[in-house]
């Protein structure tokens, strides 16, 4: 009786480690972009956490009453501060929804093993990137009639401030670096800097908000833009306030 059984071919077994070594590479590469997403969903989470919870600090530390000399003291000491940084672990944790220790970047840290650095900054503020219907005009016209040579368009518009250093987002089928326009907008960041001497090889990306995520009368201009009912108010009454308590006092008056 003839014996057909004559086992597998070279060709058979080298087709079949082929077809495994298909498998486990597609395999690999669909976990390094599941976890690369999971990743950049966990960085995107954690900087609007720290963006909210800077907010939340900034409102408890400016002026609510202005004819207050202990809020202007305390609020210029602590906002001057914060200019130069936040401390995330003993000013924010109180307003983060997670232990400080949880806020971890996993594609890189500054040079001083930071995940991330937060701060308030300020940006010029004028009426005239106000919208036209934020003012009743005899309003405007007071304004431009009395006050138009006092500094009112010195005003500032503080916002929040965070920043991540990307190290180590690699494409794999390239091995090359992921360019930084890319990496932006992976983030759904504000802005990139290749040249921040604290992120050793890698790319600074920003992100700014205004407190409390205040509405922005429109879109082209935002970060020099407050829309919120209260800050159009605090404009439109501004001069009388400068008047009354001075340029620098006005500055640190609570604008959300």
């Amino acid at each position: 009786m003839k014996n057909n059984n004559q086992g597998l071919s070279l060709l058979e077994i080298l087709l079949a480690l082929s077809i495994i070594s298909a498998i486990t590479i597609l395999g690999i590469k669909q976990y390094f972009v599941f976890k690369q997403h999971k990743n950049i969903v966990q960085v995107t989470k954690q900087v609007n956490d720290l963006l909210t919870a800077s907010g939340k600090f900034y409102v408890a530390n400016c002026i609510s009453d202005p004819s207050s000399d202990a809020q202007y003291a305390s609020a210029k000491q602590t906002l001057d501060t914060a200019l130069q940084g936040v401390n995330i672990q003993t000013d924010l944790q109180a307003y983060l929804p997670i232990a400080v220790d949880r806020l971890v970047n996993p594609f890189g840290q500054f040079d001083n093993e930071q995940s991330y650095k937060v701060a308030l900054i300020q940006a010029p503020f004028t009426p005239k990137d106000m919208t036209s219907g934020n003012w009743e005009q005899n309003d405007k016209t007071y304004h431009d009639n009395n006050y138009s040579t006092q500094g009112f368009d010195s005003n500032v518009l503080w916002q929040t401030q965070v920043k991540a250093c990307i190290t180590e987002l690699v494409s794999k089928d390239s091995g090359e670096s992921i360019n930084p326009d890319a990496i932006r907008a992976y983030f759904k960041a504000d802005g990139y800097d290749l040249n921040d001497g604290s992120c050793t090889n890698g790319v600074v990306l920003t992100w700014t908000r205004l407190p409390r995520n205040v509405a922005l009368a429109g879109s082209n201009n935002a970060s020099a833009r407050g829309a919120s009912a209260q800050y159009n108010k605090m404009g439109q009454w501004s001069p009388w306030m400068k008047e009354q308590f001075g340029q620098d006092r006005f500055n640190y008056l609570c604008q959300t």
